[in-house]
Parts: structure tokens; C-alpha cells; sequence
């Protein structure tokens, strides 16, 4: 999309890797490349800072001393470069952490280090030869530049902000809650009524529901912008650190090694507290806000009324200053640790390296701890809903295949992005490495699609907007994994079980996407299928199908079965034959159909249509139903239904179809067309003379004959009508185009006597002049001017004498 570009220069104290996509990048690097083996110095490297990890076994004498002219390790090899740098810090990548140092030293973190320098003082490339050199140093890295440009980000608001014919045209009363917005929601529920939209093409949310709705267990770290605590659809599921909450200002009450941290972090400013921010709040809303409020949107695991939903925690990495430019965080690798040692079990990341070729081995390093960690407390006891953490990464939006880290680690969920028509976004980035896909929406794009077909979700300021992207695929993800959780979590519960259930039922969408076969995972992610049983049961059998036909087209109904493990089915496939006898799937005889549930409940009335059969034919018809998991009943009872005889088109007309026209006439004929099957048709017209032509307009045609540029005789023109069956129907007109006769004198006009000059007489011409074919006459004056002056008018003569004597006037 490249939607809205802004562009926004980083100052150096801003020392990030990252950038917001509303997501950006790329496919198909191995992953024996995933961590570089030397540190390439890249037009995307910061200046003025680099990343260290110190070796363990020649650093253990390290000692930390920063005064305002200088810094001293106690290790003189370094302490000697820094100094010749003009080193300005040397502060570790993953600070103190309180009751969880013991663990964050057990996997090496403490060791990693930014070191600021006097970029006059040396060059990037020269400082990183320099480290690499160093036997205490044991990896050297530099820092990736921060594209802070929402490449994917469309905010459009306030919302509403689409007409009640784009939303769904299902009443709130249809809905399974009553939020004000749901109906804008296509991703959850599509139902083909958005802008070029196939019905289904969303994450099945609605079934889900019936199952699990979201449970306070779950909390997922948004790694993005400060989501808005007090908005009215978030701030009943809002992560509350109840011992900061309940402290003392200005300290780390828990120990977790952060002060005031109540909602969470902001890690742009290093304080506790949050600066509400568009995208990190649209991001949060999609996964939890609030469900059955009665107001704004509903979040996949936002629970119920009753139940309050999943737990949003705010690892701030971007904020929105007074001027809507978006600053960054120096380090979001810290941000996924906070999350891990606070009890999130999710981390969700809408961002992603400016063109990266490789993951930093410290990105590396944090994304391994959460999904190590989480859900563990500081003494290795399993405290959260599942044992260790999944981290989800947005797939990018730079339109390729390749460089879009920290998604394409093999370690983390990567999402790529799609339409309400189960296609690609055109945006997406794609690739073998992709993992799973998701509604992220698109804007008008080449006379398709509209800005309904973006993602409605939370914005600041009790706000609500569409957004477009795979910033916004994520977290439908991240949504569902918190689902799943809430339904299934619990001690023993692991990332890998999780892992195994996103993939369950996903929609095999590569039929939509020529081209890009195999490159978005395992297709488009089944919320109703994750949560099923292994051993699916199948629905209960149909045993009340009926059918009656009507042209060539039959209407069949039923009532919606049970299924005892996921409420009803999924949907039903009809299959029908000319023969009773061999009315099965794997009869090649026999053609099939199908048909989604959708909100039907079990016991309401399902109808269906097959069109397009044979005319005056006997079919055959049962209906099998199916589960998430592909799980079918057995055949339903089989009825029959025999289809009429084609009926041809109709033509009529109220002019009749014999006429004469003289020859100055020009005549027209309306012919009304109507085919009684309500088939598509096609007409053509012939004419003999070569001056009739027709034209449609609402099944009527009117044939427009021109007598004047036709030879007087005996005509006919038809018009010939053909359904979509090849039946036709023929209407002839007849017509005579009658011959064109001279104007002749009936009365000569005596030599006149006009007297004076300037004296005036007039000739009524039509007592003189006679047209057999009733046609009226137009005249030719000549006269000397000299003598006379003339003019005709309404077949009057008139005539002034100019001076005395004896004139002519000719008249034609």
C-alpha cells in the first residue's frame, strides 16, 4: 500500500534497530543465516553506537565505574578503547532485574552492553574491526537504523465512517454481542458484504466464541505503541502490576528491577509511565477489547459480560509526540525480557528491521528467553497458563520475500496479511518462512476493495478507526493463540501444543493466490478449528431435507444438526446425480455444493441453492455435515426433484409489427423482453433496408427506422433473442416505406400589380403549391433587388416593391 508515508528523522540519542510497520519485510533465506556470522557495516547502521557481548571467561574481573569524564570497566583492553572513542556510556543491553537476575545472568544477558562514542572521534567500521578484536569481546553488532514510517498504517476515523450499506446486514440483534462497531468487524464474521468480499473469508471467530471467549489468566505484551488504559473498550482488560499499583512512588515494589510500572513500561522514555498511542491501541483492541459492552468494537479474547477477557501489558516502544511524529525506544529487545518476567505468556510485534539481512544475535537471545521463560516465575515454577512463551511477528508489508527480521526467525509465529476475498494483501510480504495468515485488511487498490475492507479496532481517546496492514494481521493471531490458552492452558501446557493448534483448520487459501503457492503458511487461521478436539467427533446426521425446483434450479432446506464436540457444524456439502444409486462423494457421476453455517444456531432452518442443472431432468440430493476438522456425518435422506422445460424469451410489443412510414418519417418501435426462467439473455438485430438500428435499455429495445435515407419498397427487421440455454425467440417487423413524391403547382400565381414603393404584397403559397405525401415545403426566392425585396414565411409570400417598372421573381 505505502499508505500514508511519514517519514520522520531520528535524532542519535534515539539508538533503536526497529521500525513500526504497520509492518515491513521480506523470504527465502536459510536458516543457517538467521544469525550473522560477522558483523557487516550497513547503510542502516546507526552511527554513534554499538552493541557488545562480552566473554564470559576473560570479562570476569569486570568492575563498573562511570564518572562524568569517564567510564572504567577494570579491563584495560576496553578501557583503553573506550577512551580513545570518547565514550559517552557503557550501560547493559538488559538491565538489573531484581528477583530475575539470577536467571538473566544463568543465560548470558548481562553480558551484552551499548557502548556510546564520539562519532568524531572514530568511524563505525573502524570501532567494530576494533571490538572484534578484542579477546574479551565475544560478538560485536551494530544497530540497525529505525524506519519509523507507517508504511501499512491507514488510520481513517472518526469511526464510523462507512455508510450502513458497506457493514454487515445483519441487525445487532444477529450478533453474539452487542457492541455498537461489531458489524464493521468483517475479519470476524464475513458475510460478503464489504466491498468485493467472499463470504467466509475471516478467522471463524464467531464459533469460536460459542467455545471460549477469553480468560484474565492470558497476558499478552504488546511490544508496540503505549495502548490507551482509560479507553471505554479497554480498560476492564488492562494489565495491572497490583504491587506498583498499590506502592510507593519512584520504587520497584515487586523487584522486578522497574519503578511504577503499573500498566507496564515505556521503554522510550524509561519511566513507568504510558503514552497512549494509535497503533499500539488499535493492535491491543483487536485482541482484547472489551465483548458485550454495548459499546465499540469486540477484541478475539475480550471476554464476556460475565468474564472479563485476556490482559493487555504495554511494553512501549514507540511513542506519538504533539506533532504525530513517532519516536522509538533505544532497545526492544529489553522490552520482550520485561514481558517474559512479568507473567505475559504472548508477545505480540507489529514492527520489524529497516531491510535487515540477519537477526541480531541479542534480538535473538531476548525472542529465545521469552519463549523459554514465560509463564515461570523467578523460581522456575510454572505460574502462568502455559509453560514458556510464543512470540508472533508480523510478516512485513515491503511486498516481497526476503529481509523482514525479526519475522523470518524460525523461532517466532511470522503473519502475512490478507483481503476479505481470501487473497494476499498486496502489501505483504510472503515466503516459505511465513507461518500462518490473517485478515489485515486492504484500501482501494486497482478498482477493487474499499476502505471497509480495512480493520476496525480501538484508536486513543475512546476512539475507533480502520487500519490496514500485517500490523494488523498480527494480533488476530496473537488473539487466537490467547484463545486457545484460555480454553487449554494450564500446567503443562506448552508453546509447542499452542504452536501445533494455530495451524489446525487453517483455510488452504493458495487456490486465491496464483503465484504465491505455499509462501503464506498454513493458510488463513480457523479460530473455531483451534480450539476442537484432536479426535474430532463428526455433526449429527441430517434427517429432515426437502428440495423443490423450479426452471433448472433447485431449493433445498434442513435443520441444523448437532455436534456434540463443537456445538454444530462448520458447514454442509450437498451432493447430487441424475441416479439414485450411486449418491456419493466418490462417484464421478455425482456433483457437490456447499453451504456455511454461519450464525444459525442447531435446530434453525438452513437453506441452499443449486442452479445451472439440466432442464426437464430428475435429481437427486443428500447433505453431509462437516466439523472445523473436516469431520463429516453420515448421508442425510435423499429427496428428489424434477426440473422444467427451458422456456424460450419473450417479445411483445404494443406498436404491433406491420407499419408504413412515409418517406420523411422516422418511426419507433419498443419491444419488451422478458424471459420467464429469469435466465441471462443476449439479442441481436437484422434489417433488410440498412437504415433500422435498436438499442437496449431495461429489457426494452427500441428499433429506430429512418424512411428519408431509405428506398421506398417493402422491408422487414428482426430481433432475435437467446437465453443462456441457447433457446430463442425471433420478432419480425414489417414495414413499407412509402414513395417520395415532387411538389407540384396546383395554382399559378397571376403577374401582380404591387403600386407604390415601399408598398407591400402577400401570396398565401399553399393555395399554389401542393406535396401529395403531406410533407411540409421549404421555398427558394430569387428576384432582381434592384426592383424587389422577399421573404417566405409559413408558406406566406411577401413582397415590396423597390422602385417604379417591370420585375420577375422565380419561386421553387
Amino acid at each position: 500500500m505505502k499508505i500514508n508515508r511519514i517519514i520522520q528523522t531520528i535524532p542519535l540519542s534515539f539508538l533503536l534497530l526497529l521500525f513500526l510497520f504497520p509492518s515491513c519485510q521480506d523470504d527465502d533465506i536459510s536458516e543457517e543465516s538467521e544469525i550473522s556470522e560477522s558483523n557487516t557495516i550497513s547503510t542502516n547502521a546507526i552511527e554513534g553506537i554499538v552493541r557488545i557481548k562480552l566473554n564470559a571467561e576473560n570479562t570476569s574481573t569486570l568492575s563498573l565505574s562511570v564518572k562524568s569524564d569517564s567510564i572504567s570497566t577494570n579491563l584495560s583492553n576496553i578501557d583503553s578503547l573506550l577512551s580513545s572513542i570518547g565514550a559517552k556510556s557503557f550501560k547493559r543491553t538488559f538491565p538489573y532485574s531484581g528477583k530475575f537476575e539470577a536467571r538473566t545472568i544463568e543465560e548470558g544477558l548481562h553480558l551484552w552492553y551499548d557502548v556510546t562514542y564520539d562519532t568524531t572521534a572514530v568511524s563505525l567500521s573502524s570501532l567494530v574491526s576494533e571490538f572484534e578484536s578484542l579477546s574479551e569481546i565475544e560478538i560485536t553488532e551494530t544497530i540497525k537504523s529505525i524506519k519509523n514510517e507507517k508504511c501499512s498504517y491507514e488510520k481513517i476515523g472518526p469511526f464510523p465512517i462507512v455508510s450502513s450499506t458497506t457493514k454487515s446486514s445483519l441487525s445487532i440483534s444477529d450478533y453474539p454481542f452487542d457492541d455498537e462497531y461489531l458489524s464493521y468487524q468483517w475479519h470476524y464474521y464475513n458475510d460478503a458484504s464489504v466491498t468485493d468480499a467472499i463470504e467466509g473469508a475471516d478467522v471463524n471467530l464467531f464459533d469460536a466464541w460459542l467455545k471460549q471467549k477469553g480468560s484474565e489468566e492470558v497476558i499478552v505484551a504488546i511490544v508496540d505503541g503505549g495502548i490507551d488504559y482509560d479507553h471505554e473498550d479497554l480498560e476492564d482488560n488492562i494489565w495491572i502490576n497490583d504491587s506498583e499499583s498499590n506502592g510507593s512512588s519512584s520504587n520497584d515494589d515487586d523487584d522486578n528491577g522497574y519503578s511504577d510500572d503499573v500498566y507496564g513500561y515505556n521503554f522510550v522514555s524509561n519511566t513507568g509511565t504510558i503514552e497512549p498511542n494509535d497503533h499500539g491501541t488499535h493492535v491491543a483492541g483487536t485482541i482484547g477489547a472489551m465483548n458485550g459492552n454495548d459499546v465499540g468494537v469486540c477484541g478475539i479474547a475480550g471476554g464476556d459480560a460475565d468474564t472479563p477477557g485476556v490482559r493487555l501489558m504495554s511494553c512501549q516502544v514507540f511513542e506519538t509526540d504533539e506533532n504525530d511524529n513517532d519516536t522509538s525506544a533505544e532497545n526492544f529487545e529489553e522490552a520482550i525480557k520485561y514481558a517474559a518476567d512479568n507473567g505475559a505468556v504472548i508477545c505480540q510485534n507489529s514492527w520489524g528491521y529497516d531491510g535487515a539481512t540477519s537477526l541480531p544475535e541479542s534480538m535473538q537471545d531476548a525472542i529465545d528467553y521469552f519463549i523459554k521463560y514465560a509463564g515461570y516465575d523467578e523460581n522456575g515454577d510454572q505460574t502462568g497458563p502455559m509453560a514458556g512463551g510464543i512470540v508472533i511477528f508480523a510478516a512485513g508489508n515491503d511486498e516481497t520475500s526476503t529481509n523482514a527480521y525479526p519475522a523470518m526467525y524460525s523461532e517466532v509465529v511470522a503473519v502475512a496479511a490478507s483481503n476479505p476475498d481470501y487473497t494476499m494483501s498486496y502489501y505483504s510480504n510472503y515466503g516459505s518462512w511465513v507461518d500462518i495468515t490473517a485478515p489485515g485488511g486492504t484500501d482501494e487498490q486497482n478498482g477493487l476493495y474499499d476502505d471497509d475492507c480495512l480493520i476496525a479496532s480501538t484508536v486513543n481517546d475512546d476512539g475507533y478507526a480502520y487500519m490496514g496492514g500485517t500490523s494488523m494481521a498480527c494480533p488476530h493471531v496473537s488473539g487466537v493463540a490467547a484463545l486457545i490458552i484460555s480454553e487449554f492452558g494450564g500446567s503443562g501446557f506448552t508453546a509447542d501444543m499452542l504452536k501445533t493448534r494455530l495451524s489446525m483448520g487453517a483455510i488452504d487459501i493458495d487456490s486465491y493466490n496464483s503465484g504465491y503457492e505455499g509462501m503464506l503458511g498454513d493458510g488463513l487461521i480457523n479460530a473455531s478449528a483451534t480450539l476442537s478436539d484432536y479426535d474430532s467427533t463428526p455433526p449429527e446426521t441430517v434427517d429432515d431435507l426437502s428440495v423443490s425446483a423450479s426452471s433448472n434450479n433447485a431449493s433445498l432446506s434442513w435443520s441444523v444438526t448437532s455436534d456434540d464436540d463443537d456445538v454444530k457444524p462448520t458447514g454442509y456439502k450437498i451432493y447430487y446425480s441424475k441416479s439414485s444409486d450411486d449418491l456419493d462423494a466418490s462417484s464421478s457421476s455425482v456433483s457437490s455444493s456447499a453451504v456455511l453455517v454461519g450464525l444459525l444456531s442447531v435446530g434453525d432452518t438452513i437453506t441452499a441453492s443449486i442452479s445451472d442443472l439440466d432442464f426437464s431432468s430428475t435429481y437427486y440430493f443428500t447433505v453431509v455435515g462437516y466439523d472445523v476438522l473436516g469431520s463429516s456425518s453420515d448421508y442425510s435422506n435423499i429427496v428428489s426433484a424434477t426440473t422444467d422445460a427451458n422456456s424460450a424469451p419473450i417479445i411483445t410489443s404494443d406498436d404491433g409489427d406491420t407499419f408504413e412510414l412515409e418517406a420523411y418519417e422516422t418511426k419507433t418501435v419498443t419491444l419488451t423482453i422478458s424471459e420467464p426462467d429469469g435466465q441471462d439473455y443476449t439479442w441481436s438485430f437484422t434489417d433488410e433496408s440498412g437504415n433500422a438500428s435498436a438499442s437496449e435499455n431495461d429489457s426494452l429495445v427500441e428499433v429506430t427506422i429512418n424512411g428519408l435515407s431509405a428506398d421506398a419498397g417493402d422491408y422487414t427487421s428482426t430481433l432475435t433473442v437467446t437465453d443462456s440455454y441457447n433457446a430463442s425467440t425471433s420478432f419480425t417487423l414489417n414495414y413499407t416505406v412509402l414513395e417520395n413524391h415532387t411538389p407540384v403547382v396546383s395554382d399559378t400565381i397571376e403577374n401582380l400589380y404591387i403600386g407604390d414603393p415601399d408598398a407591400t404584397t402577400t401570396i398565401d403559397l399553399s393555395e399554389h403549391f401542393y406535396d401529395e405525401d403531406g410533407e411540409d415545403l421549404s421555398y427558394e426566392l430569387t428576384y432582381d433587388s434592384d426592383m424587389l425585396s422577399g421573404s417566405v414565411s409559413s408558406d406566406i409570400l411577401s413582397l415590396t416593391s423597390e422602385s417604379n417598372g417591370l420585375s420577375t421573381f422565380s419561386l421553387t
